[in-house]
């Protein structure tokens, strides 16, 4: 992404059954269908942005930096729940 990322949600590979995300009955599809292989924000990710994915095959780099997504907020593996 060429520039800022704000206040977005970004969600691969996850099946909200119902239509509603985050409400506790996401389910994880997996495999390739769930991985974000490569991501990169050239800009600002903000704190209010949600990245969600069943795996970030390289490192995703947000803000100028690389991110860890297991430690990073922003970033969740596998479905969000409540």
């Amino acid at each position: 992404m060429n520039g800022d990322v704000l206040g977005s949600e970004v969600i691969v590979g996850i099946d909200p059954i119902n239509g509603v995300y985050h409400d506790g009955g996401d389910v994880l599809i997996g495999g390739e269908d769930g991985a974000i292989q490569s991501f990169t924000i050239k800009g600002e990710a903000s704190d209010d942005s949600l990245f969600v994915a069943d795996d970030f095959g390289r490192a995703p780099k947000a803000d100028g930096d690389k991110v860890d997504p297991a430690t990073d907020d922003r970033f969740s593996i596998g479905p969000v729940t409540p």
